[in-house]
């Protein structure tokens, strides 16, 4: 029960559009809210910048670090992207934008020259690691499908080498998105 105003911002993927669109909503005392986009011009890309000056190619799936940053798998863009919902600012972690399931890239300590495919899922670990399943489709062969994790570094308040943990494994047969639980 609310007993006060709570104000909920809920951002959703307009995958269609190319960009992420916030609600801000007060529920107490009246309902009042707010649809605007957050980030994103519209147009396909994958360029870091402020509010609708930075561009997307598939904004999905959006998950959340402990600092209240937006992490968003930008699928097509093959690239992971952090949204700060008070600055606007679309920062680029991980991720050359080259789609590649093997190769010297796969792996790699600096984030920004990992390849990836096309995202199914994200999670944030509560130390900020970031951990993503993702699909791999090469033409006239088998679907291939990875969990990878961006490691987060607190001393550098930044993210590092990307890792392969699971592999395809012929009896996974789909990987459509990765949960994180307390052990």
């Amino acid at each position: 029960n609310v007993t006060g105003v709570a104000n909920v911002t809920i951002t959703i993927s307009d995958g269609t559009n190319q960009s992420t669109k916030s609600f801000k909503v007060t529920v107490v005392p009246q309902l009042n809210y707010y649809w605007g986009i957050l980030a994103g011009s519209g147009g396909i890309g994958t360029t870091d910048g402020i509010g609708t000056s930075a561009t997307f190619w598939t904004p999905d799936p959006i998950t959340m670090n402990s600092a209240g940053n937006l992490i968003v798998g930008d699928s097509d863009g093959m690239k992971i992207r952090m949204i700060n919902p008070v600055t606007r600012q679309v920062t680029t972690i991980a991720g050359s934008g080259v789609s590649a399931y093997r190769g010297p890239e796969a792996n790699s300590t600096n984030p920004l020259l990992a390849t990836f495919g096309r995202f199914t899922g994200l999670a944030v670990d509560s130390s900020n690691n970031i951990y993503v399943s993702e699909i791999y489709e090469p033409v006239n062969t088998q679907k291939k499908f990875r969990i990878r994790k961006v490691a987060y570094n607190s001393g550098t308040n930044s993210y590092g080498a990307v890792t392969t943990l699971y592999d395809t494994n012929p009896s996974l047969n789909q990987c459509l998105g990765i949960r994180l639980s307390p052990d």
